[in-house]
């Protein structure tokens, strides 16, 4: 990514979500590769969320 790059906007952000979601739900309907798949999203998200909350726990907002 570049680093003079522009972040994408909230439109953008969810209409790739949308796009990812419909994905997932239509490689979830094959039999084995489908868990698999979902199994890998699941626990990159659970990383994701449990990164972000310790970082949160670790350093607290300095009052103003």
């Amino acid at each position: 990514m570049r680093r003079d790059a522009t972040a994408p906007r909230a439109g953008a952000r969810a209409l790739w979500a949308g796009v990812a979601m419909i994905v997932f739900i239509i490689v979830g309907l094959i039999p084995v590769l489908g868990f698999v798949v979902w199994l890998i999203a699941y626990l990159l998200g659970l990383g994701a969320v449990s990164l972000q909350a310790l970082r949160a726990w670790a350093n607290p907002p300095q009052p103003a």
